[in-house]
């Protein structure tokens, strides 16, 4: 989705984007952590709803940041518009627990730290 990495300005505003993604109320983030080293070895980020939604809610969240100069913008908005096409005819407006991202540290996987991560969405969506 790039064209070369991207630089020390561009990781800045991708936190910086990344922060925002805490401000959603349907929004819960999780960490695990390597106790010994004290280390952030993996990521979940859930959207949990509730309550049904109007499908002009739902497409409020269908929203990109501004690309990064790296960024080959015909290749993400194509994946995006995918990805968003898939939610509107699956999920619309509905109740529903979504796994917006899981991410391990390659040398922390198949060691259950995944499935930690993932069975609290599990459990979200079984209630």
């Amino acid at each position: 989705m790039y064209t070369s990495p991207p630089s020390e300005e561009s990781f800045a505003r991708l936190a910086r984007d990344r922060l925002k993604a805490l401000e959603f109320p349907s929004a819960s983030i999780f960490k695990a952590m390597d106790t010994d080293t004290n280390k952030i070895i993996g990521v979940a980020y859930w959207k949990i709803y509730t309550s049904e939604r109007t499908m002009e809610e739902a497409e409020s969240e269908f929203v990109l940041p501004d690309p990064q100069p790296e960024t080959r913008v015909e290749v993400r908005n194509a994946l995006w518009a995918g990805i968003w096409a898939s939610r509107r005819e699956v999920m619309g407006g509905t109740p529903h627990v979504l796994l917006e991202c899981l991410a391990v540290l390659p040398e922390y996987q198949r060691q259950g730290v995944g499935m930690t991560l993932l069975q609290w969405g599990v459990d979200q969506a079984d209630k």
